[in-house]
């Protein structure tokens, strides 16, 4: 399970309003939750989808609700993006067909209520992967201050931090998939980490259900829940072992709209 200070991702699925398959995760934080965090789902056209937002405060939640899109490179954005990032900045922006509704709402203390996001593809896109981060922006008023208990010289003065959550839409178009991806493995030499290296030179999302299995046994002793590694890049990806096990394959599988193909990986 993948942890950072602003969401925790843990697996799920989500049925869709829409045509294709979905994949999803939740993410939450101390004040509110979203269910999912973040969508995958294969569109034939249009598709329509929901995300559930969670107040778990006593006090009534504001939020504004955005789309964004950062293009795959660097890390750098701006004046500073690199060749890739730039010639990937608008091919597979999936942001000027997705309309969310509604982009502003209140919540209730220990309430919730439903995003909904209508993807609306023209015809003959390029086939891939479009993606959008999705933006949710708590707005936060200005606590007051107080002069109590100052001394002489000293002056009151206050910070107010916001912490927006931020989730993700994955929209593959055409028939193609990462399953071309190429995928090995290495254990550690204390037989305590798999390590799994991901070349994705495709123009889709590689997100797969990981298995790590050890001698002829048929249940697997650690599994990676789908971690995304985005188009035309390499990634790793550590799945830390229970207890010292003698590892020799993985398998992986992507959702899929038929039966899942399984692909098995010797482990050096």
């Amino acid at each position: 399970m993948k942890k950072n200070r602003i969401k925790t991702l843990s697996l799920a699925f989500l049925a869709l309003a829409g045509l294709g398959i979905g994949v999803s995760y939740a993410a939450t934080d101390g004040d509110y939750s979203l269910y999912p965090g973040t969508i995958e789902v294969t569109v034939h056209g249009n598709a329509y989808i929901q995300a559930a937002v969670i107040n778990n405060a006593n006090s009534p939640l504001a939020l504004t609700v955005t789309s964004l899109y950062y293009p795959i490179g660097d890390g750098k954005t701006g004046p500073f993006m690199n060749d890739k990032a730039l010639a990937d900045a608008s091919q597979f922006d999936l942001t000027p067909y997705l309309k969310i509704s509604p982009k502003k709402l209140v919540i209730a203390g220990h309430a919730s209520r439903s995003i909904r996001f209508a993807i609306q593809l023209p015809n003959n896109l390029p086939q891939g992967t479009y993606r959008a981060n999705i933006s949710y922006m708590p707005e936060v008023k200005s606590a007051a201050l107080t002069n109590a208990n100052l001394k002489p010289g000293q002056v009151m003065t206050g910070i107010n931090v916001i912490m927006n959550q931020v989730g993700s839409i994955y929209a593959n178009v055409g028939n193609g998939n990462a399953q071309a991806a190429l995928v090995s493995c290495k254990v550690s030499s204390d037989d305590k980490v798999v390590t799994m290296s991901v070349t994705n030179n495709t123009n889709w999302v590689f997100n797969p259900m990981v298995n790590v299995f050890a001698g002829n046994s048929n249940k697997p002793v650690a599994t990676l829940e789908p971690v995304s590694v985005m188009p035309q890049t390499q990634a790793q990806r550590d799945i830390t072992l229970p207890a010292k096990a003698q590892v020799d394959k993985i398998t992986w599988q992507l959702p899929s709209e038929g039966k899942p193909v399984v692909n098995t990986v010797m482990c050096q």
